[in-house]
């Protein structure tokens, strides 16, 4: 369970940093006119829609969930197949091996897999809406 918190814990941080990160590349501009500054703000608004960061961070939570739950298997499984309990599935660290039940291994990809591919796929759609609608004109003063 507590890799699992660690993972939420990574993910929060890392969202945090890449809005800090946004925040810092399109707001802090020098020189230029407070109409060009608010025009920025604008198009950031209008091209992007908020779902799709909002499916794109939960992808990140889901994948980094599945990552907390790969590494705290290796503490709470068999290092070699046990066939009367189910433990037949491996999973492999860098040469460290556990066996793991069906469920838990799908369970394990699953998160990790469904949680890059929702990400990947938000993102996606995200920047092709936000190529078929264009820029936005800055209205002057």
């Amino acid at each position: 369970m507590s890799a699992v918190l660690a993972a939420v814990a990574i993910a929060v941080v890392t969202g945090i940093m890449l809005l800090a990160i946004r925040y810092r590349v399109h707001y802090e501009v020098s020189n230029e006119p407070a109409w060009l500054r608010e025009a920025r703000e604008r198009e950031l608004r209008l091209r992007t829609p908020k779902w799709v960061s909002v499916l794109a961070v939960a992808g990140g939570v889901m994948f980094f969930a599945g990552l907390g739950m790969f590494f705290s298997a290796f503490s709470s499984n068999p290092q070699h197949p046990e066939s009367a309990s189910g433990h037949v599935y491996q999973l492999n660290n860098h040469g460290s091996y556990v066996y793991v039940t069906k469920a838990d291994y799908i369970r394990i990809f699953g998160t990790m897999v469904g949680g890059w591919s929702v990400s990947a796929a938000s993102i996606t759609v995200g920047y092709l809406i936000a190529q078929r609608r264009g820029p936005v004109k800055p209205e002057q003063p």
